[in-house]
């Protein structure tokens, strides 16, 4: 029983090996770098445009799922976020991206990223762009 169980673990985990690998080229390709001047709020806004969502490879902010920023003089940013899903397994591996990109920039003293798991997100929060590459995508 144990020995079935490990396979099984071994294939799912081979599974998503192989998806990860999939995306990988993807995600890869469309990274822009992070600027590194001053903190302002279109800088900010800079930073989320290059943040990827990991499962879909098109930016968060296209895919609509900046809610709120706020930048404040004291060196803090604020970021609100809706997920495509309540139960999306993402949101903490975004909200870290997030966290770790906008901390680079010059002046930034805390950034705090709150996920909004009551709004709904719909699909007509996406850009024309995110659209047209979703459905690129699937084809």
């Amino acid at each position: 029983m144990k020995s079935r169980l490990f396979q099984i673990a071994a294939i799912l985990a081979f599974c998503a090996m192989g998806a990860f690998l999939h995306f990988l080229p993807r995600v890869l390709r469309r990274t822009q770098p992070v600027p590194n001047g001053p903190f302002s709020r279109e800088a900010v806004h800079s930073v989320l445009q290059n943040i990827l969502d990991p499962e879909l490879g098109i930016g968060i902010v296209d895919l609509g799922l900046v809610e709120e920023v706020s930048v404040e003089e004291d060196g803090k940013v604020r970021v609100t976020l809706i997920l495509t899903s309540p139960a999306c397994p993402m949101a903490q591996e975004i909200a870290r991206e997030i966290r770790r990109k906008i901390s680079r920039l010059e002046g930034v003293k805390k950034v705090q990223v709150r996920i909004d798991r009551h709004r709904l997100w719909s699909w007509e929060r996406m850009s024309e762009e995110a659209r047209r590459r979703l459905l690129e995508d699937r084809r």
